[in-house]
Parts: C-alpha cells; sequence; structure tokens
C-alpha cells in the first residue's frame, strides 16, 4: 500500500517539477535566434577564402586579374556606441573588423597573353552596429591590395581603397526568429568611395558618391551542427542579404549579392559564411576562435538557480524515500532468549546449541 508523502517529501518533489517545467519552457522560447548582448572584448576569428574577379581602380584596357584570396579575418567588439534610427538616437555597439592575407592568381594583358600574379590584401573596417539587429547603421573602411606580375621583368600592380556608408533603415526587424520564419528592413544607403590604383608606373585616382535604396533580408532555413576548426556548434542556417563582405572590398554590395550563413547563439556569432553574386560563390570565412561569455545566452538568474536547485532537490527527494523506505522493511526487535525463526538459540557457557 503506497505511503503517503510528507510535508518535506511533497516540497521537494514540487520543486524539482516546477523547475522541470520552467526550464522546459525557457528552452522551448529559446528554439530561435537569440539577440546577443555584445561587451567590449568579445572577439570572432575566421580563416577566409574567396576570389577576385577584377583589380579595384583598373578596367579592362590596363588588363584583367583573377585572383584567389586566403587569410584570417578578426572581428572585435570595441564598445558601446549610439546610432541615429529613424532620427532617434539608440544603443549600439562600435566594431572593428581587420583582414589580411594572400592573392595568387593571374594577371591578363589585352591581347589575352596572361601571367602569374602574387601579392597581399590588407583591409580595416569600423562599423556602428545599431542594438536590436546589429545592423550597421555607419561604416568606414580602408582596402589594399598589391600584386607582382612578371612580364619580362616583375612590376608591382597595386591599389588603395576607401569607402564611407551611412545607412538609414526604415524600421529594425526582429532578431528572434525560428525556423521558417523571416524579417526584412527598407534601407536608403549614402556611399562615398574613393581608390587609387598604380599599374605600368601610372597612377589613377577615382572618387565615386552614390545613394543606393534596397530592402535587407533574412530567412531562418533550418537548423543543424556545424564543424569547423574552433568546434562543432548547433547553428541555424541563414538566406540574407550581404552587405560588404572582409577581403572584398565593396564588392559584398553588388546587386544580386547574397550570403549563406550559419548563425550560433552559444557563439553570439556567424559559424560560418558564404558569399555569393548572382549566384556564384565568391567568399567563405569559418570560425577558428572566439572570445564570447561562456554562460548560455537568454538565461535569466531565475534559470541558473532552477539548473542548480533542480539536482538538488531531486537528490533530496532520493535520500528522503530512500530512507523511509529502509525503516519500513527494518526488522522488529524481539526480546528473549530465542531468536529470529529459523536461527539457533544462543549457546550458553560451556554447553552446546
Amino acid at each position: 500500500m503506497p505511503v503517503p508523502l510528507a510535508p518535506l517529501e511533497a516540497f521537494l518533489l514540487a520543486v524539482v517539477v516546477a523547475a522541470a517545467a520552467t526550464l522546459l519552457s525557457a528552452g522551448a522560447a529559446r528554439g530561435s535566434l537569440e539577440r546577443p548582448t555584445y561587451t567590449a572584448g568579445d572577439r570572432w576569428i575566421y580563416s577566409l577564402q574567396g576570389s577576385l574577379a577584377g583589380f579595384p581602380g583598373m578596367n579592362e584596357s590596363a588588363g584583367n586579374v583573377s585572383l584567389g584570396l586566403s587569410g584570417l579575418v578578426e572581428v572585435d567588439v570595441l564598445g558601446p556606441a549610439q546610432a541615429t534610427v529613424r532620427g532617434a538616437a539608440v544603443p549600439a555597439v562600435r566594431v572593428a573588423t581587420q583582414a589580411s592575407g594572400f592573392l595568387n592568381g593571374t594577371f591578363a594583358l589585352p591581347g589575352n597573353t596572361t601571367f602569374r600574379a602574387s601579392g597581399t590584401f590588407s583591409s580595416d573596417t569600423t562599423e556602428i552596429w545599431e542594438g536590436q539587429d546589429f545592423l550597421p547603421t555607419q561604416s568606414n573602411s580602408t582596402s589594399s591590395y598589391v600584386i607582382t606580375v612578371t612580364v619580362g621583368l616583375p612590376f608591382s600592380v597595386g591599389a588603395q581603397v576607401w569607402a564611407n556608408a551611412t545607412t538609414a533603415y526604415a524600421s529594425l526587424p526582429p532578431f528572434n526568429l525560428s525556423v521558417g520564419q523571416g524579417a526584412s528592413a527598407p534601407f536608403l544607403t549614402d556611399v562615398n568611395v574613393a581608390t587609387t590604383a598604380s599599374f605600368f608606373g601610372f597612377s589613377n585616382h577615382a572618387e565615386n558618391t552614390t545613394t543606393t535604396a534596397g530592402v535587407w533580408s533574412r530567412q531562418v532555413l533550418g537548423t543543424g551542427n556545424v564543424s569547423v576548426e574552433a568546434g562543432t556548434f548547433p547553428a541555424y542556417r541563414l538566406n540574407e542579404s550581404l552587405g560588404t563582405f572582409p577581403g572584398l572590398g565593396v564588392a559584398g554590395a553588388l546587386p544580386g549579392a547574397n550570403e549563406t550563413a550559419w548563425f550560433s547563439n552559444t557563439v553570439g556569432y556567424y559559424v560560418e559564411r558564404q558569399a555569393y553574386v548572382n549566384g556564384t560563390p565568391v567568399a567563405e570565412m569559418r570560425l577558428k576562435s572566439y572570445t564570447y561569455p561562456a554562460a548560455p545566452p537568454g538565461l535569466s538568474l531565475l534559470e541558473i538557480s532552477l539548473l542548480t536547485a533542480v539536482p538538488i532537490a531531486a537528490a533530496a527527494v532520493l535520500i528522503v524515500l530512500l530512507i523511509r523506505r529502509r525503516k519500513r522493511r527494518r526488522v522488529p526487535t524481539i526480546t528473549g532468549t530465542a531468536g529470529p525463526v529459523g536461527e539457533l538459540p544462543p549457546k550458553e557457557p560451556g554447553g552446546t546449541p
């Protein structure tokens, strides 16, 4: 016959049930992208592979290049900032992105004479990300490309690109999206690009200021584990608009540009990104290492406390139930000289049983 629970046992069991229910509901609520909280010192380092179908500031009359690039990208959160959205100041973060690496490929002179080329690239970008969906509202970047081509004698071809952009959004989309959901935001970008290119001993400088209207979009396509050098992480597969991509300069802002990206709540940023222009892959980034708070994103103080309380309360219930069970099974003590049934009586001094 079942024994009713004592008040202490009932209380401990109620704690376990309530805590488990709370954590299960919290886990269900976190079944989506989670808006991260960034602080100064957060950092993500990626390996970069890509290609340049053209050389900045160089037209076809000076030659064509087809260059593969490989290197590293470092994304650093510098600290809090303010952004202007629809005329109002909103919280934001300041982020610096650095990319550097090597170029290898071909340089084709007019007349289809092709030579091998190799060199280096680097870029430094500082952005202001608004604090709701972390879309860039301001961007200042400097990129440098240098290649050496041997045509009888080696000669150098170089380019410097400066780009300043300001983007205004008609609205800010939600960050927390579940699989099958999407978000979009109409925007207007004012961008000024200055390019200085040098080749064959000549130098060319050009500046261009344009205003571009468009719609940024993101769709959450699915989930899965993504394995990269930094480890294996659960991530959300996204299809989203591509603004800029490290190492590619302003190429990422071309019409028809998009990216397939895997965002991890654990990492607080992308695990992998693949950039496309008109369906052609142009670059890929894969996470090598990161520095981001180890606590699971989105856990409240109550949830963290419950994570500790559940095993303690469960252990307490188990101990109490075991003690009660042992008490119910204990055999009563029998007085007298005869032992329990099936046992011999005790020996008398000097006698036999």
